[in-house]
């Protein structure tokens, strides 16, 4: 008997451990989901700019948990579901309230920081051509911050080739979907373009020019400049050169509430009117948008708080 209770202690010790074990790797599976759903930065920084497939709109990592969790409670935007959110006059009512900043920097801390290591590897470019156009470069930057957050969340939900193909024969009528890192629509250039030839901004026309005068063939060049980091950072330099002429008489108590008021256009569209940009800027739609019942935050604000750490 005293041979015995030595190896029978070993043999429950085994088995306990062996639960618990069970029991902590179950539970983090849960609670942290797998691993393989998670980008590292590393992973995303080896990546050149110019080479990385962007998602149309806001998308989700293929298959991850987080596109599972999307597609559940908003439905795929594809086919559509009528859970996506509650319709009231006209207007889409979201189910959850929105949130705050200081909930945003906790819920996303790791894209912000994905986001702030991308943003370092163009800094460099960023600086160069502010100091040729005579622009902050800090404060254009802070503008596109949450578009670079957008970026490091939801990429390589959809490929974009079959959107590519579609938007030069049909244009941006028919395919309208965010390029590149800033998350720039061929839409958002187009108007840029029209609005350089039309204002006769002279630092910008070049932009009007392409190879060949076949609208397929434009399209096409258009789409490989959004592709490419150096002209992303142009259009934001034209983009801010625009809303200068624009709103030259425009007065603001600060630095900061001029931020917002230009952050808000370039997110909800500088097309707008003045009016309509500065009822944009208190409404919390990043980075999900109205039609989602998901949590939502204001798209200035991110840019205040990369703004005001630079």
């Amino acid at each position: 008997m005293k041979t015995i209770w030595p190896k029978l202690f070993i043999i429950i010790s085994a088995i306990i451990f062996f639960l618990f074990s069970y029991h902590v790797e179950s539970s983090n599976k849960y609670k942290k989901g797998n691993k393989n759903d998670i980008i590292h930065p590393k992973k995303l920084l080896n990546q050149k700019p110019t080479e990385i497939k962007i998602t149309p709109d806001s998308g989700f990592i293929k298959n991850s948990r987080l596109h599972k969790k999307y597609i559940s409670k908003v439905g795929n935007h594809k086919t559509g579901n009528k859970n996506s959110g509650k319709k009231e006059k006209g207007k889409w009512k979201q189910k959850k309230v929105a949130g705050s900043i200081s909930e945003f920097k906790q819920k996303y801390h790791f894209e912000i920081i994905t986001a702030k290591d991308l943003f370092h590897k163009i800094e460099k470019e960023f600086i160069k051509q502010s100091s040729l156009y005579g622009t902050d470069y800090r404060f254009l930057s802070a503008i596109v911050f949450p578009e670079l957050i957008r970026y490091s969340v939801y990429r390589d939900f959809f490929e974009t080739e079959a959107l590519e193909i579609f938007y030069i024969r049909e244009g941006s009528k028919a395919a309208d979907f965010s390029i590149g890192i800033f998350q720039i629509k061929p839409s958002f250039v187009e108007t840029l373009e029209k609005k350089v030839a039309k204002d006769s901004l002279n630092d910008f026309l070049f932009i009007t020019g392409f190879v060949s005068d076949n609208k397929e063939e434009i399209r096409k060049e258009r789409l490989n400049r959004l592709k490419n980091i150096n002209w992303q950072i142009t259009y934001i330099n034209c983009f801010y050169k625009i809303m200068e002429n624009i709103y030259a008489n425009m007065k603001f108590a600060s630095i900061n509430q001029k931020l917002i008021f230009y952050a808000t256009a370039y997110n909800h569209g500088f097309n707008s009117s003045a009016e309509d940009i500065k009822k944009w800027q208190k409404i919390k739609s990043f980075p999900h948008g109205l039609k989602s019942n998901e949590i939502n935050y204001n798209y200035s604000e991110i840019s205040q708080f990369f703004y005001n750490q630079l």
